[in-house]
């Protein structure tokens, strides 16, 4: 059982014992609605802060916020197929969203041009970090965290998925022109790998 409540909270409960199983905490104002996705996998609720935020059913964090509106938001919807949302605020507006994160790339790719750091990936994306502005530089903070994944992977025996996770990284680097800044040693390790050797394997000596 879903409910929503004026202490600015929206909670989950068991529909057979009544314990409360998970609480959406973070709107700082009234929760008006909470609406199930399909699968339940998914919350969407409206508040009195002017914002409607998607939560993840299972663990109670927060997802997404749609943030906009200038008055509270009284009611949001999902589409039928969960692609979009649309909310009705007291601000005389209602509003289309985007719901599924790949769509909001493009929309921000557009706005902004920028790439996501690695932490907004690994927080809002369930899959390996890639480009999405492909002109845009990479955050240095990808960078690091990607090289670090091939060297894990070398180190664990497994050159065939280092190489390919570098040579796209190296490709990135390319494309969007950080290649001379941040592609030197990707390149060589790179250039190592293609001719089966692990360019780290003294390192792992070492260790």
């Amino acid at each position: 059982m879903l409910t929503s409540s004026s202490d600015k909270t929206a909670r989950i409960w068991d529909a057979n014992t009544g314990e409360e199983l998970v609480t959406l905490q973070g709107h700082t104002g009234s929760v008006w609605q909470a609406t199930w996705s399909q699968d339940e996998s998914k919350i969407l609720t409206s508040s009195d802060d002017d914002t409607a935020r998607i939560w993840d059913a299972n663990t109670g964090e927060e997802l997404v916020t749609l943030q906009g509106h200038t008055d509270s938001v009284n009611q949001a919807t999902w589409s039928q197929d969960e692609s979009k949302i649309l909310t009705r605020s007291s601000d005389g507006t209602a509003r289309v969203w985007y719901a599924e994160m790949k769509n909001l790339l493009v929309r921000v790719c557009d706005q902004a041009s920028r790439n996501l750091s690695w932490e907004e990936w690994q927080r809002f994306m369930n899959e390996p970090y890639r480009t999405t502005c492909s002109s845009a530089p990479i955050p240095p903070d990808a960078i690091s965290a990607i090289s670090d994944q091939a060297i894990d992977l070398a180190q664990n025996g497994d050159l065939l998925a280092a190489q390919e996770r570098l040579g796209q990284l190296v490709g990135w680097l390319h494309e969007n022109g950080q290649f001379n800044t941040f592609g030197i040693d990707p390149a060589k390790w790179l250039a190592a790998l293609e001719a089966g050797q692990n360019p780290w394997e003294e390192e792992s000596k070492g260790n």
